[in-house]
């Protein structure tokens, strides 16, 4: 994992957090990682989503299929973006959206509940995991709301 850190730094999911406590919370959250071809689905529609995706490198295109078929890209993810966050905060037992590889990419996955639930320590790092969650959240929902708007 520290051959990430300076991707995770920059990750708004990590921001006023030290790199060795980075390292101790992805340990203790049970993070992982793995590699994705260009258009393999990292997340399939109608899946539980349960899951905090982190690009590591790549780029990774969040994406809807309506009724008739045609393919929507809702959202796009760079190195250090994270997807996923709002379908796997309330737990979504059937996500609307797919995940594919735009190109060759890294994914790094955090179980949602691992961040929501601090362990025993109750690090205040993790405090701060949590805050930067909901604000993430909240930046990406006013974003779309914008959006919206203006469509």
């Amino acid at each position: 994992m520290k051959k990430y850190i300076n991707i995770l730094k920059k990750c708004r999911l990590f921001y006023g957090i030290e790199d060795e406590d980075i390292l101790r919370m992805l340990t203790c959250m049970g993070a992982r990682v793995a590699s994705f071809e260009k258009k393999y689905t990292i997340f399939r529609e109608g899946s539980a989503a349960k899951y905090i995706g982190i690009v590591l490198s790549g780029t990774a295109q969040i994406v809807r299929v309506d009724y008739s078929g045609n393919r929507s890209i809702i959202s796009e993810a760079g190195p250090s973006e994270t997807f996923g966050e709002a379908f796997a905060c309330v737990g979504m037992e059937c996500a609307p959206v797919s995940v594919i590889a735009a190109e060759p990419c890294e994914i790094m996955f955090i179980e949602c509940e691992h961040i929501l639930h601090t362990c025993q320590n109750n690090c205040g790092f993790h405090s701060r995991l949590i805050y930067n969650l909901v604000h993430e959240l909240a930046d990406k929902n006013i974003r779309y709301y914008k959006k919206s708007e203006i469509t």
